[in-house]
């Protein structure tokens, strides 16, 4: 795998996905509707536990297209790979309908680094989504920034595997989003994030 390094500097007095698409070289916009996703058992509905980077030694997986992408989340089940057993949910795991955040429960059945096969259904939340491509870099750890605008709607910015090499400097006010100095690193992430290996940038609408 080609590594590649992108230095990314910008002042925008207010992100809008179409700017950022433009400041980010002409990345192709897409609008995001509202019609409910069932995800059933199938291809590409595998997912990795990893750790939830805090002292709590538990284990999440992210259902769904990314954070901030949907919300509603429901009919969860979590299996083995052979599908030979069925694991328990408040048992074993337990699922934030809000994010789709399934976290491991200390105890449970589901062990560190697990593969599982998950269905599940979830409402996408409108909104314009940016595809980050290949001339990023991405590492080990996921990253995601939230901006609330004045008109209440959430701009996300979401890296599933990164590391910030150089220095970056996020300004929040009322009016207004600062960016300076962002430097970072990204990786393909396919395994876990199969249409979205390098992460987005979601305008909610």
């Amino acid at each position: 795998m080609k590594e590649i390094t992108a230095n990314l500097k910008a002042g925008i007095a207010e992100i809008s996905a179409e700017n950022m698409a433009m400041a980010l070289g002409g990345i192709s916009l897409t609008t995001q509707g509202v019609t409910p996703v069932t995800v059933a058992d199938g291809a590409n509905h595998e997912r990795t536990f990893i750790s939830r980077g805090d002292s709590s030694g538990l284990q999440t997986i992210q259902l769904g297209p990314g954070p901030g992408l949907a919300t509603t989340f429901s009919t969860v089940v979590v299996k083995n790979l052979a599908e030979s057993t069925t694991y328990v949910a408040d048992t074993d795991y337990t699922v934030s309908a809000l994010t789709g955040e399934v976290t491991t429960i200390d105890g449970g059945a589901i062990t560190d680094g697990q593969t599982v096969r998950v269905s599940y259904a979830y409402v996408p939340i409108a909104g314009n989504l940016i595809k980050l491509g290949a001339q990023f870099s991405l590492q080990q750890v996921p990253i995601t920034f939230v901006h609330t605008k004045n008109s209440g709607k959430k701009i996300w910015v979401h890296a599933p595997l990164a590391s910030v090499s150089g220095n970056i400097s996020l300004g929040f006010d009322p009016d207004k989003v600062i960016v300076n100095n962002v430097e970072f690193e990204i990786l393909d992430d396919s395994t876990n994030n199969p249409t979205m290996p390098f992460g987005y940038v979601f305008e909610e609408i």
